[in-house]
Protein backbone atom coordinates (compact mmCIF):
# COMPACT_ATOMS: atom_id res chain seq x y z
CA UNK A 1 0.00 0.00 0.00
CA UNK A 2 2.78 2.81 0.70
CA UNK A 3 4.76 1.79 -2.29
CA UNK A 4 1.62 2.11 -4.64
CA UNK A 5 0.96 5.82 -2.85
CA UNK A 6 4.60 6.89 -3.26
CA UNK A 7 4.49 6.01 -6.90
CA UNK A 8 1.17 7.62 -7.22
CA UNK A 9 2.64 10.76 -5.00
CA UNK A 10 6.23 10.58 -7.78
CA UNK A 11 3.46 10.62 -10.77
CA UNK A 12 1.86 13.40 -9.62
CA UNK A 13 4.45 15.30 -8.96
CA UNK A 14 5.96 14.56 -12.06
CA UNK A 15 2.73 15.76 -14.45
CA UNK A 16 2.58 18.96 -12.31
CA UNK A 17 6.41 19.98 -12.95
CA UNK A 18 5.32 19.47 -16.23
CA UNK A 19 2.37 21.60 -16.39
CA UNK A 20 4.09 24.14 -14.67
CA UNK A 21 6.90 24.35 -17.13
CA UNK A 22 4.29 24.43 -20.05
CA UNK A 23 2.77 27.76 -18.14
CA UNK A 24 5.82 29.22 -17.75
CA UNK A 25 7.38 28.60 -21.39
CA UNK A 26 4.06 30.11 -22.87
CA UNK A 27 3.79 32.76 -20.41
CA UNK A 28 5.99 35.49 -19.28
CA UNK A 29 9.19 33.44 -18.79
CA UNK A 30 9.73 32.96 -22.43
CA UNK A 31 10.61 36.75 -23.29
CA UNK A 32 12.99 36.39 -20.94
CA UNK A 33 14.23 32.99 -22.00
CA UNK A 34 14.43 34.25 -25.26
CA UNK A 35 15.91 37.21 -24.62
CA UNK A 36 19.01 35.76 -22.50
CA UNK A 37 19.39 33.10 -25.46
CA UNK A 38 19.72 35.62 -27.83
CA UNK A 39 21.88 37.84 -26.01
CA UNK A 40 24.75 35.01 -25.57
CA UNK A 41 24.43 33.94 -29.41
CA UNK A 42 25.16 37.53 -30.16
CA UNK A 43 28.02 37.42 -27.62
CA UNK A 44 29.24 34.14 -29.08
CA UNK A 45 29.08 34.92 -32.74
CA UNK A 46 31.03 38.64 -31.87
CA UNK A 47 33.74 36.18 -29.79
CA UNK A 48 34.07 34.00 -33.23
CA UNK A 49 34.57 37.03 -35.54
CA UNK A 50 36.86 38.83 -33.01
CA UNK A 51 38.94 35.16 -33.30
CA UNK A 52 39.03 35.44 -36.67
CA UNK A 53 40.36 38.62 -36.97
CA UNK A 54 43.06 37.87 -34.42
CA UNK A 55 44.03 34.33 -36.86
CA UNK A 56 44.02 36.54 -39.59
CA UNK A 57 45.96 39.44 -38.21
CA UNK A 58 48.83 36.42 -36.64
CA UNK A 59 49.26 34.63 -40.26
CA UNK A 60 49.33 37.74 -42.14
CA UNK A 61 52.56 38.92 -39.59
CA UNK A 62 53.90 35.43 -39.84
CA UNK A 63 53.74 35.63 -43.48
CA UNK A 64 55.29 38.94 -43.23
CA UNK A 65 58.00 37.86 -41.08
CA UNK A 66 58.76 35.15 -43.28
CA UNK A 67 59.15 37.45 -46.35
CA UNK A 68 61.87 39.59 -44.21
CA UNK A 69 63.70 36.87 -43.59
CA UNK A 70 63.61 35.33 -46.87
CA UNK A 71 64.90 38.95 -48.21
CA UNK A 72 67.53 39.24 -45.37
CA UNK A 73 69.38 35.54 -45.82
CA UNK A 74 70.03 36.73 -49.34
CA UNK A 75 72.56 39.76 -47.62
CA UNK A 76 73.50 37.72 -44.33
CA UNK A 77 74.31 33.83 -45.55
CA UNK A 78 76.23 34.20 -48.79
CA UNK A 79 79.72 33.52 -47.92
CA UNK A 80 79.35 32.48 -44.34
CA UNK A 81 80.27 28.94 -45.46
CA UNK A 82 82.18 29.40 -48.76
CA UNK A 83 83.62 26.08 -49.61
CA UNK A 84 82.60 24.50 -46.66
CA UNK A 85 81.39 20.35 -46.90
CA UNK A 86 78.09 19.59 -45.09
CA UNK A 87 76.39 16.28 -44.80
CA UNK A 88 73.08 16.02 -43.53
CA UNK A 89 71.78 13.47 -41.55
CA UNK A 90 67.82 12.99 -41.14
CA UNK A 91 65.64 11.19 -38.41
CA UNK A 92 62.97 9.17 -38.97
CA UNK A 93 60.44 11.90 -38.11
CA UNK A 94 62.11 14.42 -40.25
CA UNK A 95 59.65 16.56 -42.45
CA UNK A 96 60.98 16.52 -46.54
CA UNK A 97 59.65 20.12 -46.54
CA UNK A 98 62.16 21.19 -43.49
CA UNK A 99 64.99 19.01 -44.90
CA UNK A 100 64.67 21.16 -47.98
CA UNK A 101 64.75 24.61 -46.55
CA UNK A 102 68.12 23.61 -44.45
CA UNK A 103 69.26 22.12 -47.58
CA UNK A 104 68.64 25.11 -49.46
CA UNK A 105 70.17 28.01 -47.09
CA UNK A 106 73.06 25.89 -46.18
CA UNK A 107 73.99 26.19 -50.14
CA UNK A 108 72.79 30.08 -49.95
CA UNK A 109 75.42 30.23 -47.34
CA UNK A 110 77.91 28.72 -50.14
CA UNK A 111 78.28 25.32 -48.45
CA UNK A 112 78.46 21.73 -50.62
CA UNK A 113 76.10 19.67 -49.05
CA UNK A 114 78.03 16.29 -49.83
CA UNK A 115 75.70 13.38 -48.60
CA UNK A 116 72.58 12.85 -47.12
CA UNK A 117 71.85 10.08 -45.13
CA UNK A 118 68.71 8.54 -43.28
CA UNK A 119 68.18 7.13 -40.25
CA UNK A 120 66.09 3.52 -40.03
CA UNK A 121 63.39 2.76 -37.69
CA UNK A 122 66.20 0.01 -36.23
CA UNK A 123 68.90 2.40 -35.28
CA UNK A 124 66.61 3.54 -32.13
CA UNK A 125 64.29 -0.02 -31.98
CA UNK A 126 64.78 -1.90 -28.69
CA UNK A 127 64.09 -4.64 -30.44
CA UNK A 128 67.12 -4.68 -32.20
CA UNK A 129 69.78 -3.42 -29.49
CA UNK A 130 71.44 -6.79 -29.24
CA UNK A 131 72.45 -6.39 -33.15
CA UNK A 132 73.51 -2.86 -32.68
CA UNK A 133 75.56 -3.83 -29.84
CA UNK A 134 77.55 -6.76 -31.73
CA UNK A 135 77.66 -4.65 -35.09
CA UNK A 136 79.15 -1.62 -33.21
CA UNK A 137 82.30 -4.28 -31.98
CA UNK A 138 82.89 -4.20 -35.42
CA UNK A 139 83.03 -0.40 -36.09
CA UNK A 140 85.05 0.35 -33.37
CA UNK A 141 88.27 0.05 -35.15
CA UNK A 142 87.63 1.86 -38.15
CA UNK A 143 86.43 5.28 -36.17
CA UNK A 144 89.14 8.17 -35.70
CA UNK A 145 89.70 8.94 -32.80
CA UNK A 146 88.51 5.46 -31.50
CA UNK A 147 85.97 5.44 -28.72
CA UNK A 148 86.89 4.13 -25.41
CA UNK A 149 87.08 0.50 -24.49
CA UNK A 150 83.68 1.38 -22.05
CA UNK A 151 81.79 3.11 -24.86
CA UNK A 152 78.24 2.13 -25.55
CA UNK A 153 76.78 0.54 -29.13
CA UNK A 154 74.57 4.16 -29.32
CA UNK A 155 77.83 6.08 -28.71
CA UNK A 156 79.69 3.83 -31.33
CA UNK A 157 76.95 4.44 -33.77
CA UNK A 158 77.02 7.95 -33.66
CA UNK A 159 80.63 8.14 -34.08
CA UNK A 160 81.19 5.82 -37.15
CA UNK A 161 78.47 7.47 -38.76
CA UNK A 162 80.06 11.04 -38.14
CA UNK A 163 83.28 9.23 -39.05
CA UNK A 164 82.08 7.55 -42.51
CA UNK A 165 80.80 10.90 -43.48
CA UNK A 166 83.63 13.08 -42.84
CA UNK A 167 87.24 13.93 -42.57
CA UNK A 168 88.73 15.86 -39.89
CA UNK A 169 92.04 16.54 -42.35
CA UNK A 170 89.52 17.89 -44.91
CA UNK A 171 90.57 15.27 -47.67
CA UNK A 172 88.56 15.59 -50.89
CA UNK A 173 88.09 11.55 -51.14
CA UNK A 174 86.60 9.36 -48.59
CA UNK A 175 89.08 7.08 -47.19
CA UNK A 176 88.88 3.47 -47.00
CA UNK A 177 88.01 3.24 -43.41
CA UNK A 178 85.06 5.77 -43.82
CA UNK A 179 83.80 3.47 -47.02
CA UNK A 180 83.69 0.60 -44.80
CA UNK A 181 81.65 2.23 -42.45
CA UNK A 182 79.41 3.39 -44.63
CA UNK A 183 78.92 -0.27 -46.02
CA UNK A 184 78.85 -1.96 -42.22
CA UNK A 185 75.81 0.86 -41.51
CA UNK A 186 74.06 0.27 -44.46
CA UNK A 187 74.58 -2.94 -45.98
CA UNK A 188 74.14 -5.04 -42.44
CA UNK A 189 71.41 -7.51 -42.23
CA UNK A 190 69.40 -4.90 -40.33
CA UNK A 191 70.44 -1.14 -42.07
CA UNK A 192 70.76 1.42 -39.62
CA UNK A 193 70.75 3.80 -42.64
CA UNK A 194 69.27 4.63 -45.36
CA UNK A 195 71.78 6.32 -48.29
CA UNK A 196 70.01 8.66 -50.12
CA UNK A 197 72.74 10.61 -51.60
CA UNK A 198 75.70 8.94 -51.39
CA UNK A 199 78.99 10.82 -50.48
CA UNK A 200 81.36 11.67 -53.20
CA UNK A 201 83.74 13.66 -50.52
CA UNK A 202 84.11 13.80 -47.08
CA UNK A 203 82.37 16.75 -45.13
CA UNK A 204 83.79 19.41 -42.62
CA UNK A 205 80.67 19.25 -40.14
CA UNK A 206 77.11 16.52 -39.80
CA UNK A 207 73.67 18.53 -39.92
CA UNK A 208 71.38 16.66 -37.70
CA UNK A 209 67.76 17.17 -38.50
CA UNK A 210 64.95 16.23 -36.02
CA UNK A 211 61.00 16.83 -36.69
CA UNK A 212 58.92 19.74 -36.41
CA UNK A 213 56.06 18.12 -35.02
CA UNK A 214 55.65 17.59 -31.56
CA UNK A 215 57.38 14.17 -30.34
CA UNK A 216 54.07 11.99 -28.84
CA UNK A 217 55.43 11.08 -24.99
CA UNK A 218 52.91 8.37 -24.53
CA UNK A 219 54.73 5.27 -26.44
CA UNK A 220 56.85 2.70 -24.20
CA UNK A 221 60.13 3.16 -26.23
CA UNK A 222 60.11 7.05 -26.33
CA UNK A 223 62.25 6.97 -23.90
CA UNK A 224 64.66 4.58 -25.12
CA UNK A 225 64.31 6.50 -28.81
CA UNK A 226 65.20 9.60 -26.92
CA UNK A 227 68.32 8.05 -25.60
CA UNK A 228 69.52 6.34 -28.68
CA UNK A 229 69.25 9.69 -30.24
CA UNK A 230 70.93 11.84 -27.67
CA UNK A 231 74.29 9.06 -27.83
CA UNK A 232 73.76 9.81 -31.52
CA UNK A 233 74.54 13.48 -31.43
CA UNK A 234 76.90 12.92 -28.70
CA UNK A 235 78.96 10.43 -30.77
CA UNK A 236 78.76 12.17 -33.83
CA UNK A 237 80.45 15.49 -31.95
CA UNK A 238 83.45 13.17 -30.75
CA UNK A 239 84.70 12.73 -34.54
CA UNK A 240 83.54 16.09 -36.54
CA UNK A 241 81.63 19.52 -35.69
CA UNK A 242 77.60 18.98 -35.08
CA UNK A 243 74.25 21.03 -35.44
CA UNK A 244 71.26 19.36 -34.29
CA UNK A 245 67.76 20.86 -35.77
CA UNK A 246 64.69 20.37 -33.98
CA UNK A 247 61.33 21.75 -32.69
CA UNK A 248 63.39 21.78 -29.00
CA UNK A 249 59.53 21.75 -27.19
CA UNK A 250 58.29 18.22 -25.80
CA UNK A 251 59.02 15.78 -22.86
CA UNK A 252 60.43 13.28 -25.34
CA UNK A 253 62.42 15.96 -28.10
CA UNK A 254 65.99 15.38 -28.69
CA UNK A 255 67.23 18.82 -29.10
CA UNK A 256 66.19 19.62 -25.62
CA UNK A 257 67.64 16.39 -24.36
CA UNK A 258 70.88 17.52 -26.20
CA UNK A 259 70.77 20.81 -24.62
CA UNK A 260 70.06 18.94 -21.38
CA UNK A 261 72.74 16.33 -21.40
CA UNK A 262 75.37 17.37 -23.12
CA UNK A 263 75.64 21.46 -23.09
CA UNK A 264 78.86 22.66 -25.21
CA UNK A 265 79.37 19.06 -26.87
CA UNK A 266 77.73 20.53 -29.81
CA UNK A 267 75.53 23.37 -31.42
CA UNK A 268 71.21 23.15 -31.47
CA UNK A 269 68.83 24.96 -33.53
CA UNK A 270 65.00 25.07 -32.04
CA UNK A 271 61.77 25.99 -34.03
CA UNK A 272 62.20 23.70 -36.82
CA UNK A 273 59.82 24.15 -39.32
CA UNK A 274 60.07 27.98 -38.94
CA UNK A 275 62.28 30.12 -41.62
CA UNK A 276 64.07 31.22 -38.59
CA UNK A 277 65.59 27.70 -38.00
CA UNK A 278 66.18 27.27 -41.57
CA UNK A 279 68.54 30.48 -41.47
CA UNK A 280 70.28 29.85 -38.45
CA UNK A 281 71.26 26.26 -39.20
CA UNK A 282 74.04 27.81 -41.73
CA UNK A 283 75.10 30.46 -38.93
CA UNK A 284 75.46 27.91 -36.41
CA UNK A 285 77.28 25.90 -38.45
CA UNK A 286 79.40 28.43 -38.88
CA UNK A 287 80.00 29.48 -35.22
CA UNK A 288 80.93 25.65 -35.00
CA UNK A 289 83.73 25.74 -37.35
CA UNK A 290 84.91 28.50 -35.27
CA UNK A 291 84.96 26.86 -32.25
CA UNK A 292 82.06 29.23 -30.57
CA UNK A 293 79.05 27.01 -31.33
CA UNK A 294 75.87 26.83 -28.77
CA UNK A 295 72.04 26.62 -28.45
CA UNK A 296 70.10 28.76 -30.79
CA UNK A 297 66.53 29.98 -31.41
CA UNK A 298 63.41 30.90 -29.51
CA UNK A 299 62.96 28.41 -26.50
CA UNK A 300 63.66 28.97 -22.75
CA UNK A 301 66.63 26.63 -22.75
CA UNK A 302 68.23 28.75 -25.92
CA UNK A 303 71.18 30.57 -25.03
CA UNK A 304 70.92 33.35 -27.51
CA UNK A 305 68.77 33.43 -31.12
CA UNK A 306 71.63 34.02 -33.15
CA UNK A 307 75.42 32.92 -33.03
CA UNK A 308 77.52 35.25 -30.97
CA UNK A 309 79.91 36.06 -34.09
CA UNK A 310 77.14 37.47 -35.99
CA UNK A 311 75.31 39.70 -33.25
CA UNK A 312 79.04 41.04 -32.42
CA UNK A 313 79.47 41.64 -35.95
CA UNK A 314 76.33 44.09 -36.20
CA UNK A 315 76.49 48.00 -36.20
CA UNK A 316 75.78 49.26 -32.81
CA UNK A 317 72.52 51.49 -32.43
CA UNK A 318 73.23 55.26 -32.38
CA UNK A 319 73.07 56.78 -28.91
Amino acid sequence: MIDFRYHLVSLIAVFLALTVGLVLGAGPLRDVVEQTLTGQTEELRADREQLRAELADAEELLAERDTFLTEASGALLPGTLSNQRVALVLLPEALPGDVESIREHLELAGASVTAEVSLTESWSDPQVHSFRQSLAGQLAGYIDPEPADDAGSSLVLGSALAAALTDPDGAEELSEDAEVLLELLEGAGTPLIDVGEAPEAPAEAVVLIGSSDPTPGEDETAADVLRAYVLLAQGAAEVTDVVFAGLGSGEHDPVTAVRDELGGALSTVDSLGVMTASVTVPLAVAAEAQGEGGHYGVRDDAERPLPEFLVDGLPEADE
